[in-house]
């Protein structure tokens, strides 16, 4: 449970000596477990295997080097929320209420609302810490974004490309805050979500190289820059063997297309008391597949 959120004694201490276990904490913990299980073994096994035919030093192509740093981005992302959700569950088994530790990465809150989404009660504690609040003057709103996005970078790893990174995530945070909030908030929400994606390229890819020079090579190598070929035969059977998953993804990341998938559902199950029947069985028989697939994944890279 200790993977999971940040969770502070004065919040948990009520619920150690006065807390319920019930069928209804049982059954949202357990699908929790499963399904953040699943993220972690199947979902971010997948892109890993992406990352490396992508990022491949001796044999560099634009899509590769695209669909390698997407994939190392999405590799953390479901290796993280997988086990936040594990954690959360493990808690609701036990009767514990833990606070989320991930939200939707929505596209109204631009990239200071992705970095408070991810990891949200480190997030808030460094933020609470540095007393980053809403009505500040700028020159204290500048200082306390670069000490929280300095600690955030050290409590991740105190390694010189992390802390450059943290910086770099900081300086923005404070151009968006002071500058560019306005003009990018009325731009269409496909248009936010290519700023979020471009930025989290450029920024976060520092976090995958140890050196300057690995990463500009890499930056010129998203332009065609310094490549022989535009796909590798490793990057395409990676990404064509794997396409289901990439698309269960998808759903799960990109909140437009997880609202409409869970609008369907709720349509259907309301449609009479036999459908809602047929919904739960559904929902039951994928929990059972995504645990299986997910043990016997993990069986195989074991004997392997």
């Amino acid at each position: 449970m200790l993977v999971g959120p940040l969770v502070r004694y004065g919040d948990i201490e009520p619920q150690i000596r006065h807390r319920e276990i019930t069928g209804a904490k049982l059954n949202q913990g357990l699908n929790k477990i499963v399904f953040g299980f699943g993220k972690v073994v199947l979902l971010a096994g997948v892109f890993e295997q992406i990352k490396l035919a992508g990022l491949n030093g001796k044999e560099i192509t634009t899509l590769g080097c695209w669909l390698g740093m997407l994939s190392f981005l999405a590799q953390y992302y479901f290796l993280f929320t997988g086990l936040s959700d594990m954690a959360k569950g493990l808690g609701l088994t036990n009767g514990f209420v833990y606070p989320d530790n991930y939200t939707n990465i929505e596209a109204d809150g631009i990239f200071t609302g992705m970095i408070k989404s991810f990891n949200t009660t480190v997030v808030d504690f460094f933020s609470e810490v540095f007393c980053c609040k809403k009505n500040m003057n700028k020159v204290f709103t500048f200082v306390c974004y670069i000490l929280c996005g300095l600690a955030l970078s050290i409590w991740y790893q105190a390694k010189v490309n992390f802390i450059i990174v943290g910086l770099c995530t900081a300086v923005l945070c404070i151009l968006e805050k002071l500058f560019l909030e306005r003009p990018l908030s009325k731009l269409p929400d496909l248009v936010k979500y290519i700023y979020l994606l471009l930025t989290a390229l450029v920024i976060f890819g520092g976090l995958y190289f140890d050196s300057f020079y690995g990463y500009k090579k890499w930056l010129f190598a998203l332009a065609g820059v310094n490549v022989k070929y535009t796909l590798s035969v490793s990057v395409k059977s990676a990404v064509l063997k794997n396409i289901t998953l990439i698309v269960i993804s998808f759903f799960i990341v990109c909140p437009p297309a997880k609202r409409a998938f869970c609008k369907i559902f709720k349509k259907l199950s309301q449609k009479s008391q036999a459908a809602y029947g047929r919904v739960m069985i559904t929902k039951t028989i994928m929990t059972v597949l995504v645990f299986a697939v997910s043990v016997i994944t993990l069986a195989a890279e074991y004997a392997a």
